[in-house]
């Protein structure tokens, strides 16, 4: 796994989880043996993570946050 968060870092990917099935976007930013820290905009109407590729486009004037992400609660990374 950490090779594979290694060579996603500032990219942007799509994360599934476990826990709850939620799908978004964000940018590894940083990672340890428990989390990833993932920049994810959010969805203005919602307030959820997005899941538009067009809300990380540069310039984008969708809020962003930063956010922990627990190794064991990701199903994929793509």
């Amino acid at each position: 796994m950490a090779s594979l968060v290694n060579k996603a870092r500032n990219l942007v990917v799509t994360i599934t989880l476990k826990s709850n099935g939620k799908v978004f976007l964000g940018r590894v930013i940083d990672f340890d043996d428990r989390f990833l820290e993932v920049q994810v905009r959010l969805d203005s109407k919602t307030g959820d993570y997005s899941s538009n590729p067009k809300d990380f486009e540069n310039g984008s004037k969708v809020p962003s946050d930063r956010i922990l992400v627990a190794l064991d609660d990701i199903s994929t990374i793509s």
